[in-house]
């Protein structure tokens, strides 16, 4: 019983991941290329989403105020940064 649930379990898994590959494949939307983002953001986004766990977690879990104004601050300016860049 174990097994037969786990195969339909898996079976259902591997036609979830098919379907999402299928929405998510770019190369049958026509000839349009897709506009890749200028260079430097992908730092930028790093640094959004490195500062936004960290200031989470030191919000949660810690009792260290200017850490978290720090790296709230630093995700506010590099999310600024990003959208100065990606928008002008």
């Amino acid at each position: 019983m174990a097994i037969y649930s786990m195969t339909i379990f898996l079976r259902g898994l591997r036609e979830w991941r098919n379907h999402w590959l299928t929405l998510l494949d770019i190369s049958n939307h026509g000839d349009e290329p897709m506009e890749s983002l200028p260079e430097g953001s992908e730092i930028l986004l790093m640094l959004v989403a490195v500062s936004g766990v960290s200031t989470w977690y030191l919000s949660n879990f810690t009792q260290n105020e200017t850490a978290v104004r720090l790296t709230a601050i630093i995700g506010v300016a590099s999310m600024m940064a990003l959208l100065g860049l990606v928008l002008l």
